[in-house]
């Protein structure tokens, strides 16, 4: 037996398209005839970063809260070697002259830039894994890690004492959320 089928996809189009026109939110149309239209939706995203962690000599010797900062290296540190991330900054010198009286955190670019919520997400990690005196959580770095400390500053300003970014760059826009944050900025002469 054969049902001709023609008539029942003819209803079902019609109810699918008058049952889903009413949920269509209109949206607005532009100059050049296209619509605009809005893509939302919630994603998980995994994060993972290698890092560097230097704890003050007293450390185990006492139950009391220690600084912390975090450092940004440059574009040249970033990959797959740690060693590279002791080339420059806090992380040379301790490798040279032993710890600082503060908890250093020094994580490795696994690309090209750094990525604010990742970064938010490992200072949370090591806050609630060490002793971290919560008030006293400084941003700083160098070049490619300047223009992450001036964006991870902007996206969480609450989150850090004081900022000293050098030779990066920062967004204008962002300068009133960082209104009431101490900042010392670097920058070299021969840096464009």
């Amino acid at each position: 037996m054969h049902v001709n089928t023609k008539p029942i996809l003819l209803a079902t189009t019609l109810f699918l398209a008058t049952g889903l026109a009413g949920l269509a939110q209109p949206q607005p149309a532009v100059a050049s005839g296209q619509e605009a239209k809005t893509f939302e939706k919630k994603i998980t995203v995994t994060a993972k970063l290698e890092y560097l962690l230097s704890l003050p000599a007293d450390y185990g010797k006492s139950r009391k809260s220690w600084p912390l900062v975090l450092f940004l290296h440059g574009s040249g540190e970033s990959g797959s070697d740690l060693n590279k991330v002791k080339v420059h900054g806090p992380p040379k010198l301790v490798d040279a002259n032993g710890p600082f009286p503060f908890i250093l955190v020094s994580p490795q670019s696994p690309g090209r830039g750094w990525n604010p919520e990742v970064l938010d997400a490992l200072l949370d990690s090591v806050i609630k894994k060490y002793r971290v005196d919560k008030d006293r959580v400084y941003l700083t770095g160098l070049s490619m890690g300047g223009y992450g400390a001036w964006a991870l500053a902007a996206a969480y300003p609450g989150k850090f004492a004081a900022l000293a970014p050098i030779c990066g760059g920062g967004n204008p826009a962002d300068a009133g959320k960082l209104a009431r944050l101490p900042i010392w900025v670097f920058h070299g002469a021969r840096d464009s």
